[in-house]
């Protein structure tokens, strides 16, 4: 028995000896134990269209933001299950902005658990909305 060949029965990969592709074994552990990779359970549909969703958490972020005073905008993008917010601040640096805002996002994200957020922070002088024309302005 060459090294090429194997003493199982079942080839995997390219089998040299027959030049063609030989049979492929289960990948994953599951796959192997007779389980498919698939997840059983389906993921719960969209409860709301976009819209609905861009206003409500529009509505619940503008309250948020009465509690930071140095959080001078918040633009927010919302697609699918995401939900994108760039907030603008005057602290000194952004893991500031993050210690001191992270209670009043955490409650926001609390009353949207089907809705992944995504934050990204910004000094306020550098904030331009004009490289952000898809977002909405929660001030407004």
């Amino acid at each position: 028995m060459s090294g090429a060949e194997s003493a199982s029965s079942e080839t995997y990969g390219f089998d040299a000896n027959r030049g063609v592709q030989a049979a492929k074994g289960p990948d994953t552990l599951l796959e192997q134990s007779g389980v498919d990779g698939k997840d059983p359970v389906p993921a719960p549909p969209a409860s709301q269209n976009h819209a609905t969703l861009v206003r409500e958490i529009k509505a619940a972020a503008s309250a948020e933001m009465a509690l930071m005073p140095k959080v001078s905008r918040i633009m927010l993008y919302a697609h699918g299950d995401m939900a994108e917010l760039i907030i603008a601040h005057d602290y000194p640096y952004a893991s500031k902005a993050i210690i001191e805002t992270l209670e009043n996002f955490n409650r926001l994200e609390d009353a949207f658990p089907n809705v992944n957020f995504e934050h990204i922070y910004t000094l306020s002088k550098y904030f331009d909305e004009k490289v952000y024309p898809d977002f909405t302005d929660v001030n407004a």
